[in-house]
């Protein structure tokens, strides 16, 4: 019977300054995913991201890039995802069939993914630590899920 497991040391991942397109969405997905980790985990801290982004949730959009988009968001956008486009100098999440969606400033992504959690329950850990840090805002981030329809193939 093994008594005790030592748990390997997590070390910062840093991401280089945003330098191809869509490294700003990628930074964006990561600091979702670590988010969509620490609300499993049931970090108490875990909705200061969630709210953060929530601040940017708009109901208009330009049209949606017939393109791969640059990131995913598997766990977001109510079990349908959210998918990121970097486009100009903001990152915009598309959620597929619904209205509306995110629109975050390329230069307030490093502050908004600083304060999701990197696996080890702190925050900061440097996922945005080449990216010029600027930004950070207050919000709620509430999603809703539309109501199906009859025949909708979530009905």
């Amino acid at each position: 019977m093994i008594a005790y497991v030592a748990r390997p040391a997590i070390a910062a991942i840093s991401v280089p300054a945003p330098s191809r397109p869509g490294d700003a969405a990628r930074a964006l997905a990561l600091g979702y995913m670590r988010y969509a980790s620490a609300c499993w985990r049931g970090d108490a801290a875990a909705n200061v991201f969630g709210t953060r982004l929530g601040a940017y949730r708009r109901g208009d959009l330009p049209l949606r890039p017939a393109a791969m988009p640059h990131a995913v968001s598997p766990h977001g956008g109510g079990g349908r995802g959210i998918h990121w486009y970097e486009l100009g100098g903001e990152v915009v999440g598309f959620v597929p069939g619904c209205p509306g969606g995110y629109r975050v400033p390329v230069d307030a992504i490093p502050r908004l993914v600083q304060c999701a959690a990197n696996g080890t329950g702190e925050r900061g850990d440097g996922i945005a630590g080449a990216l010029a840090p600027n930004g950070g805002v207050t919000g709620a981030a509430t999603f809703r899920m539309p109501k199906a329809e009859p025949g909708d193939a979530r009905s």
